[in-house]
């Protein structure tokens, strides 16, 4: 099923200004609309009760009902925010043993793990493998592909321009030798794929990055963790994955997982060209030195 707001950003093209007031609050508050009345959705828009149901019927939804519906389920990816997590997190331990013991048992790794891989799970569950299929032939099929991504989500798509440089030569990371993403982004085209990871709270410069290559021509995916992430007015194709966390911090554990199964669907259609190339790495590595080698392993003195 599609999120709201691809449906609406689909159709948005299409509907009367008012219709896209409407498409626009449901896109940036998702969480009234769910929870809410049509009458009060409208009294908190400034916008007619009837404008709601003539737009849930224009983006293919039987009513507003349906349209809410919708919301209630995107908004189960939402994750609470830094500080509300280390809050629960701080009372969660104080309420055992002094604080402590949570650490002393290995408990809160336990949960911590089971975090995680419920958010893999829901990542399984939820992911449309069609759409990531069309997503790896694109990617295989690009002249070049651009990945984006800032602040946590940076080591990621660094991460993954590394598994990538093992077999391509076409990858990179926007602004990755410090000369600006518009010299990156100055040869873009139509033929390119833009990949941007973009994780609340989110980046500017991601999110522009994403504008200036829709605006471009360039096919943008986007992979980020709300179904209103304002990246998703620039992408042709979103995935969602689950961060929640028992501690502060967001976790990334389904993120590494949606990556690192993008490459390897990509690698599978690259054919032997990819093989050489990852072989001939790992050659070059090897007799530079670039592996331990036990005991005859030269060692480098500072």
């Amino acid at each position: 099923m599609q999120s709201v707001q691809k449906i609406l950003s689909k159709h948005m093209d299409e509907l009367s200004p008012k219709l896209q007031a409407a498409a626009t609050f449901v896109m940036q508050q998702p969480q009234e609309v769910a929870t809410r009345s049509m009458r009060q959705v409208a009294k908190l828009s400034d916008l007619p009760p009837p404008t709601f149901s003539r737009l849930a019927r224009a983006v293919g939804c039987k009513d507003f009902e349906e349209l809410r519906e919708r919301c209630r389920s995107d908004l189960k990816q939402n994750a609470l925010s830094y500080a509300e997590k280390a809050k629960v997190l701080q009372q969660s331990e104080h309420g055992q043993s002094g604080g402590k013991s949570d650490v002393g048992s290995g408990t809160f790794i336990v949960h911590q793990a089971k975090a995680a891989i419920t958010n893999i799970e829901n990542l399984v569950n939820s992911i449309d493998n069609k759409v990531l299929s069309q997503i790896a032939d694109r990617l295989v099929s690009a002249n070049n592909v651009y990945l984006i991504g800032a602040m946590s989500s940076r080591a990621f798509v660094e991460y993954m321009a590394y598994m990538a440089d093992m077999a391509f030569t076409n990858w990179r990371v926007i602004n990755q030798r410090g000369t600006g993403i518009a010299a990156d982004l100055s040869t873009l085209n139509e033929h390119d794929v833009v990949l941007a990871v973009s994780k609340h709270p989110y980046a500017r410069c991601t999110v522009e990055t994403a504008r200036i290559a829709r605006d471009k021509g360039a096919y943008v995916v986007g992979i980020t963790d709300r179904v209103d992430a304002p990246i998703l007015q620039f992408t042709d194709q979103g995935l969602y994955v689950s961060t929640d966390s028992p501690q502060f911090f967001t976790s990334h554990v389904a993120t590494l997982v949606l990556l690192e199964s993008l490459i390897g669907m990509v690698i599978r259609r690259s054919g032997d060209e990819a093989q050489q190339h990852i072989k001939s790495v790992a050659q070059t590595n090897q007799s530079l030195g670039e592996y331990w080698q036990g005991h005859n392993a030269k060692v480098i003195k500072s």
